[in-house]
């Protein structure tokens, strides 16, 4: 089971991307932002549930699940 504070959202948000090969053109587009906002998101680690929530939209991946899982 994962450590809740060792989940680095950024680095998780930032290695889906690559595995979906989605381009950071579009990922700016999406969130309407330039290429170094978006860097640094995936420096956090944590991101605001709204900024995470369109994550989860443009990856088709919950993050959330990633939280929630320990719930049990």
């Amino acid at each position: 089971m994962t450590n809740l504070k060792n989940i680095h959202i950024g680095t998780l948000v930032e290695t889906k991307l690559k595995e979906e090969k989605i381009s950071i053109e579009r990922v700016c587009a999406f969130f309407k932002l330039d290429t170094q906002e978006i860097f640094q998101m995936f420096k956090q680690d944590s991101l605001e549930t709204e900024i995470l929530l369109k994550w989860c939209k443009i990856l088709e991946y919950d993050f959330f699940r990633l939280y929630s899982q320990h719930l049990k």
